[in-house]
C-alpha cells in the first residue's frame, strides 16, 4: 500500500488528457507539454551518455530522431558514432549520430595552418640512358611533410620550380631525350609513393642549334592542390610530398636542381613550398 501511495505522489504532476501528456499542467496542448511548474531548475534533461555507450549499441531506423547528450567523446568509433567528436547534443538520423548544430548555417573560412619550404643545396646528376633507353628517376632531395590534425579539414597547396638541363660542353644539335619532374605523395608512412599527375611535368630536351657551349638549362614548375577532410576521425594523418627527377632517352648526363654549385653559375636553385589552410567554423 505504501508503494502505491508513493507512486501516486510521483505521478501527481503528470496529467494525461486524451492522447496528450502534460507535466506541470492539467491542460496539455501537444503530445508532450512540459511547463516549468514550481521547480527551481526548469529544464528537460535527455539521457546523458558517453560515446562508448552509443558505440556499444546498434541503432536502427526505428530509433530515428532519438536525442542524447554526450558527456565524453573519447573512445573508438563504430559506423554510427564516427561524427561524435565533442561534448554536446546529438540526434540519430537513422544511420548515424549527428551533432544538433551540424545542420545549422555556419560561418566557414580557412585560416593559415602551416607554411613550409625547402631549397636545393646542390645539383643531382643522372647518367644518360641512351637514345633507346627507358625512363629513369632520381631523388632530388626535395620533400615536405604535413600532419593533418584529427577532426579537421585542411586545404594544401604545393608549388615547385626545378632548373634542369645537360652538363658539359657539347654539340646541342646532338641533344636528345626528355626530362622533367615526378610529383609523389606518400600517406601515413606506408612507403608507397603515388605519382600525382596534376603536378608532374615532362618536357622535350631543348636543342638550340649551338655547335658548342654548355648544355641548355630550362626550368620546370608545377602546382598541386588538395583538400584533405579528416573530420570525424580521431587520429591525425601524415602526408609527405616528394620531387623526383625524370630522364628518358637522354644522350647526355641530365642535371637537376641547379646548373652549378657556384652561385654565379647555378642558373637558379630548385625550390619547393607548401601552403596549408585549416577550416574554421563558428
Amino acid at each position: 500500500m505504501k508503494k502505491i501511495i508513493l507512486a501516486v505522489f510521483a505521478l501527481s504532476a503528470i496529467v494525461a488528457k486524451a492522447q496528450n501528456v502534460g507535466i506541470n499542467t492539467s491542460n496539455p496542448k501537444t503530445t508532450l507539454d512540459v511547463q516549468k511548474g514550481s521547480s527551481a531548475f526548469p529544464g528537460l534533461t535527455p539521457p546523458r551518455v558517453t560515446k562508448s555507450d552509443l558505440a556499444g549499441k546498434t541503432y536502427t531506423s526505428a530509433q530515428t530522431g532519438a536525442v542524447a547528450y554526450v558527456t565524453d567523446a573519447s573512445g573508438n568509433n563504430n559506423g554510427q558514432t564516427q561524427l561524435i567528436n565533442s561534448q554536446g547534443y546529438y540526434y540519430f538520423d537513422g544511420q548515424r549520430w549527428n551533432h544538433l548544430d551540424s545542420k545549422l548555417p555556419q560561418n566557414t573560412y580557412y585560416t593559415t595552418y602551416q607554411l613550409k619550404h625547402v631549397i636545393a643545396n646542390n645539383y643531382v646528376d643522372r647518367a644518360p640512358s641512351g637514345r633507346n633507353g627507358g625512363g629513369d628517376v632520381v631523388n632530388l632531395g626535395m620533400e615536405i611533410p604535413i600532419t593533418i590534425p584529427a577532426n579537421s579539414k585542411v586545404l594544401i597547396r604545393v608549388e615547385y620550380s626545378v632548373p634542369m638541363g645537360f652538363t658539359g660542353t657539347q654539340n646541342m644539335n646532338d641533344v636528345t631525350g626528355y626530362y622533367g619532374v615526378k610529383f609523389l605523395r606518400e600517406w601515413q608512412h606506408n612507403n608507397f609513393f603515388e605519382e600525382q599527375p596534376m603536378a608532374s611535368r615532362k618536357v622535350l630536351a631543348p636543342a638550340n642549334g649551338q655547335t658548342s657551349g654548355y648544355g641548355s638549362v630550362t626550368t620546370v614548375s608545377g602546382k598541386y592542390i588538395e583538400i584533405y577532410d579528416n573530420r570525424g576521425v580521431n587520429n591525425p594523418v601524415d602526408i609527405l610530398f616528394r620531387l623526383q627527377g625524370y630522364a628518358e632517352k637522354t644522350s647526355h648526363t641530365t642535371r637537376f636542381n641547379m646548373a652549378d654549385s657556384n652561385g654565379g653559375s647555378n642558373w637558379g636553385k630548385a625550390a619547393m613550398t607548401l601552403h596549408s589552410y585549416i577550416e574554421v567554423r563558428n
